[in-house]
């Protein structure tokens, strides 16, 4: 029978796209991310890839060779422990090895004793976990599988240790006597299930089959991966940024409180943290916990793969999940909540989708094998522990916000149908901005009111209601479903609310939400500047052009002007900058005017484009006060990750944006990988006879979004300036990739994306009521596209893909582009994708099978081989995966202090000096040491954006060090000062970069305060040293003179 041209043309298509999309988003994505070809080409840890390698494969070929395909295998908990120890051991002989970190072989054995220490302590906590939850999961014990069960247990006993621990700490009883007898009297009360989860864990052999040798490859290799960056998450003190100021900050001053702090958010996850040094004496434990909760998320992965998949893709799905660059930063690095947050996440959808996917339909007998309490049926029964579940992540972070609406729309299906599930979550979308966005996310509302945008979105949502009503809705059921989760959600979140409300005096949301803080204030309240903004934009824009020798006449301002009113260009948010740049070039500016413009890359750097770096910042802009000093610091601190495009552009380049990392450049923290952009549209594609058009569309819509990401950044800082960027300290092969196919691929994206150019212009010019009207457009193509091909999958399928597409929805519209809250999405959408690529097969004529096999093979190796260096290093650096003083401070008991001076010189040495009085305040600008300064919280003022000494200034009227004045009366003695604050500014204004150096003036000008610590090494005298751990670095301690050793704070003290 002869195949349909339209199939022919499907086929083609489909695989014509295939070839073109991987090789395009590659090219793109290597170029923005110079440590692969670090990682790839200069191997610093060759030695090591290696070694990992051949245990590896070692370990597998026993396991496959040593018996017949498909034959019966058994292996306990405790030797597959001991070859994660293996990949250790050898792991950190080979690195002191190389780099001699311990002067005796006796500390190596010391810090791997303390490794040892640490997981068996974790253990026990784990153990605590599954015997607190196992009496409400019985309940539910023939409705989920044996795997699934024991996790669930885990996380419902995890929620009931959170709320235990905060009643402690709510009565400062939280310490190691009261903590200890309660935890030994349950480990007691239930000892029989304690010693049945561990035989059967360690010591029981544990049946395993499979049948393809090859997708055993993945298991072996996953351990070995978490071995390796599980050295990492050994260490005496917190080394991540969050984790210092905030995270673990927050559980340190829990020890130090014996309970619960003042003021902030809810945060049940720096309570379970506590517990690791509240029962085991050292902080170790604690960070340990905050790392190691990457292993339940390994585990939460597990299970849900095992809906769709079996044990051996179950396997890939989570060892693609494991090297997945952003998520692994946490488990290796930072010290967050995001971690656990991911995990209680998982579990609610896990408890949900398992429970009516192995159950009968809703409709069919709903019975427990054991009595309720109150007479439940076993669904009410989950649905309640699903709503604690979700309860409970909203109190480790208030993203669980997300959960709790893609669990909502979950339900909303299984007693609905899509209609209701769409409706759901753009109801909700609605309702957010109608109430308050603000307090969720930064949105440039501009001149646009945000109750229009929330009556959009609930519009919307009523217009989606019609068809889901006429499809049919049980209603009776959908609400009892909501009464119950979203009740039971309330009521493990209850005491957090009662606590803030309690605190404020007074009862309203943002009572409910926070507490005050007992942080020192600056009493003098400033007041914002009213600024006109087209004023203030002409003026700025004549000193720029003045700045180049450029002298604008009163006909040419007045053609600038005159433009800005006829743009309506009345505030921040409405200016184009692009646009404005290409108008005062090309019809403003003389031909001779134009040529010296060219010449100082007027067109390309943007006005007001100044290097972040202090010494380099000569001029000074009054961008800043063309917004309130708080909103500007807000900008600054949380719209970086976003992005500072104006108009639809803002969110339609997010998928771009993201995986390129084009808004924060080089950094592993943020950094999804290549497999969700690649991926999702070439696995999306249809293969029916009646796909051709959503095949179409799909094509269409990913260029034209793959170009609008390329053009944004082109027309936002200019595409030369980020090559020079990223071309700093470039690892072998990188700078020819770059000026080479890289760069040639921009320019032809850029030229084939001219004749779109007025439609992106107009895009960028949209308010945000019609950037919200084309997003819900756009949402409804994707859901379109999404049942033409998944809409007749299974039901477990559906109802995970419905939880990953609307958890995924809200992220990009409220996260900020701020990847780690959107974990939970990138675990589910990681399995959907293995999912997918296994339900397309690998067929050897199939184009899209090889596309889809060879960007699998490409991530994990480039993944896995950043495993064995630090991208946070520059490339003659990066080898050094583990830090030396962490190694050294359990290898070899170093103090604290000296510790912290092998990270930093004299840092050890001026915490010290900081805490040898508990009440003298600190003033602080970025940093990590607010976790080593003693009560911290009533002690230390915070402005890492240095937003409240903007807002003062603005209200000072006397001398520029008139700040010192004030931060001396209100009983400040020490400025702690992060010299790279200016590093962090990615606005187009570069407002940070000006604020930093008129601080950074003052402090070095003033009489007023004298510097007594930094880490700043400059030239000094013949024979003149600095410490730095077992090294010396010649020279002095200082600001003035030649550096020779490039620091990183001040710290000043008032006269």
């Amino acid at each position: 029978m002869k195949t349909p041209v339209s199939q022919n043309l499907n086929r083609n298509l489909i695989s014509a796209f295939s070839i073109f999309w991987v090789l395009l988003v590659l090219i793109a994505y290597f170029g923005f991310h110079p440590y692969y070809f670090t990682s790839l080409l200069m191997m610093p840890n060759a030695d090591l890839f290696a070694a990992n390698t051949v245990i590896a494969a070692g370990a597998w070929a026993w396991w496959v060779f040593s018996g017949k395909s498909g034959r019966t295998r058994k292996v306990n908990g405790l030797q597959v422990y001991g070859l994660f120890l293996i990949f250790q051991v050898v792991t950190i002989l080979i690195f002191n090895n190389r780099y001699s970190i311990f002067n005796d072989p006796g500390g190596l054995w010391r810090f791997m004793g303390m490794n040892v220490l640490v997981h068996g302590c974790l253990f026990l906590l784990y153990t605590l976990a599954y015997v607190a939850g196992q009496p409400v999961m019985a309940l539910l014990a023939n409705r989920y599988s044996k795997g699934t069960a024991s996790l669930l247990r885990v996380a419902t006993g995890t929620s009931f240790i959170g709320l235990g621990a905060f009643l402690l700490g709510a009565f400062h009883q939280l310490n190691t006597i009261v903590a200890g007898i309660i935890a030994l009297g349950v480990l007691g009360w239930r000892y029989r299930e304690s010693w049945n989860l561990w035989q059967r864990t360690l010591l029981k052999q544990q049946v395993y089959k499979y049948k393809n040798r090859w997708l055993q490859l993945p298991v072996f290799f996953l351990l070995s991966t978490l071995a390796v960056n599980g050295i990492a998450a050994i260490k005496p003190f917190p080394t991540g940024f969050d984790g210092a100021a905030l995270y673990m900050n927050t559980t340190q001053l829990i020890v130090e409180y014996n309970g619960l702090t003042e003021g902030g958010q809810a945060y049940f996850w720096q309570l379970l943290l506590s517990l690791g040094e509240v029962l085991f004496g050292k902080a170790v434990f604690s960070i340990g916990i905050a790392h190691f909760s990457f292993l339940l998320v390994l585990l939460a992965a597990f299970r849900l793969a095992r809906l769709l998949l079996n044990r051996s893709w179950s396997w890939l799905a989570v060892w693609l999940v494991a090297l997945n660059p952003s998520l692994s930063f946490h488990y290796l690095y930072d010290e967050k909540v995001d971690l656990g947050f991911t995990f209680i996440t998982l579990a609610a959808a896990l408890m949900l989708i398992e429970f009516w996917t192995r159950a009968a339909r809703p409709d069919a007998q709903d019975e427990s094998p054991v009595k309720l309490p109150f007479g439940l049926s076993a669904t009410q029964w989950m649905l309640l522990l699903t709503g604690w579940l979700l309860g409970f992540a909203f109190g480790i972070k208030y993203t669980g916000l997300l959960s709790i609406v893609a669990i909502f729309t979950v339900i909303g299906y299984r007693f609905g149908n899509y209609w209701l599930a769409m409706s759901l979550v753009t109801g909700f979308s609605g309702v957010l901005f109608l109430f308050g966005g603000n307090n969720f996310g930064y949105f440039p509302f501009g001149e646009t009111a945000p109750y229009v945008v929330g009556l959009i979105g609930i519009g919307a949502a009523v217009a989606l209601l019609v068809p889901a009503w006429m499809k049919g809705v049980n209603l009776k059921s959908l609400l009892m479903a909501y009464l119950l989760s979203g009740g039971a959600a309330l009521l493990c979140f209850a005491p957090w609310g009662i606590r803030n409300m309690a605190a404020n005096g007074e009862v309203g949301v943002q009572a409910l939400l926070e507490a005050p803080f007992p942080t020192p204030v600056i009493k003098v309240q400033a007041q914002a500047i009213e600024v006109d903004y087209p004023e203030r934009l002409m003026e700025n824009i004549k000193k720029r052009t003045a700045g180049l020798d450029i002298q604008l006449s009163d006909v040419q301002l007045e053609q600038i002007s005159n433009y800005l009113e006829q743009e309506e260009i009345t505030a921040a948010d409405k200016l184009n900058r692009g646009k404005l740049l290409r108008f005062v070039t090309d019809q403003v500016l003389l031909p001779e005017q134009r040529e010296k413009a060219m010449a100082f890359d007027l067109r390309e750097e943007g006005l007001g484009n100044i290097r972040p770096e202090i010494a380099e910042t000569t001029e000074e802009t009054k961008d800043d006060l063309l917004f309130s000093a708080g909103a500007l610091a807000k900008r600054e601190e949380i719209q970086r990750y976003l992005g500072y495009e104006s108009g639809l552009p803002l969110y339609a380049s997010l998928p771009y944006d993201l995986t390129m990392n084009t808004n924060i450049l080089k950094s592993q923290y943020i950094d999804i990988g290549i497999l969700f952009l690649v991926l999702f549209p070439i696995l999306l594609f249809s293969g029916g006879k009646k796909s051709l058009a959503p095949n179409l569309v799909l094509s269409v819509l990913s260029i034209l979004l793959f170009m609008l990401g390329v053009w944004t950044v082109d027309h936002q800082e200019g595409l030369a300036v980020v090559k020079e960027q990223l071309l700093g300290s470039p690892p072998p092969a990188y700078e020819n990739f770059v000026t080479g196919i890289w760069a040639s691929l921009n320019d032809t994206v850029l030229l084939a994306a001219r004749p779109l150019a007025p439609l992106f212009e107009a895009a960028s010019g949209m308010a945000f009521s019609g950037v919200f009207a084309t997003l819900l457009l756009l949402g409804g193509i994707t859901g379109w596209l999404l049942k033409a091909r998944w809409g007749g999958s299974t039901e477990k399928a559906r109802y995970l893909l419905l939880f990953t597409v609307a958890f995924g929805a809200l992220w990009l519209l409220i996260g900020s582009g701020i990847s780690w809250y959107g974990f939970p999405m990138l675990v589910t959408l990681m399995i959907f994708l293995v999912y997918g690529a296994q339900s397309i097969g690998f067929e050897y004529r199939s184009v899209r099978s090889w596309a889809v096999g060879a960007t699998l093979a490409v991530y994990i190796l480039m993944s896995y081989a950043l495993v064995f260096i630090s991208a946070l290093q520059p490339p003659k650096n990066a080898g050094l995966i583990y830090q030396e003083p962490v190694l050294r401070s359990f290898g070899e008991g170093l103090s604290a202090s000296k510790t912290l001076s092998s990270f930093k010189p004299y840092l050890g040495e001026a915490i010290d000096y900081i805490n040898q009085n508990k009440e003298d305040k600190v003033y602080r600008v970025g940093t990590f040491f607010n976790y080593h300064i003693d009560y911290n919280d009533r002690r230390v003022l915070e402005d890492n954006q240095l937003g409240k000494y903007d807002e003062i200034m603005r209200a000072l009227d006397g001398a520029e060090d008139a700040f010192i004045d004030l931060l001396k009366a209100e009983g400040f003695r020490y400025i702690l000062f992060d010299m790279n604050t200016a590093s962090l500014d990615r606005t187009p204004e570069k407002t940070l970069t000006e604020k930093t150096r008129r601080f950074s003036q003052m402090l070095f000008t003033s009489p007023k305060v004298r510097l007594i610590f930094t880490d700043n090494v400059v030239k000094g005298e013949p024979g003149e040293t600095v410490p730095l751990g077992k090294h010396r670095i010649s020279g002095r301690a200082g600001i003035r003179g030649e550096t020779v050793y490039r620091g990183s704070y001040l710290l000043f003290e008032i006269n």
